[in-house]
């Protein structure tokens, strides 16, 4: 970030405390602690105290990404440990990997016969 003030930090103050309430993660990036305008940037947020609400900070947007893709294939693995917990979810799931299974079936002989599985 680049151009920053002090009324450009209070705004980012309070959407970090917007989100915060709304128990949504901010992730900077770009902020570079290694050059001159990084620090500077890096102490007007922490001197607005902006820095508080922030869940991490990375140096380049594909580094911030890739964090959030790590967040969210964990999130899916926990999803799918627990999913099959419920029985409607095991039915559906059930259900699915049977008509999955038929597929080539129905490609070589013709016929629905997924559709037949009862649901």
């Amino acid at each position: 970030m680049d151009g920053v003030d002090f009324t450009g930090a209070s705004v980012f103050l309070e959407i970090a405390k917007m989100c915060h309430n709304a128990d949504i993660k901010l992730i900077f990036s770009g902020i570079r602690v290694d050059t001159d305008s990084g620090q500077a940037m890096d102490a007007l947020l922490r001197n607005e105290g902006v820095m508080e609400y922030i869940s991490c900070s990375h140096e380049t947007i594909s580094m911030a990404v890739e964090y959030v893709e790590d967040r969210l294939l964990e999130k899916a693995a926990d999803v799918r440990r627990n999913w099959l917990l419920f029985e409607p979810l095991k039915k559906y799931h059930f259900t699915h990997v049977q008509k999955t299974s038929y597929e080539a079936f129905e490609e070589a002989f013709g016929g629905d016969l997924g559709s037949m599985l009862s649901t």
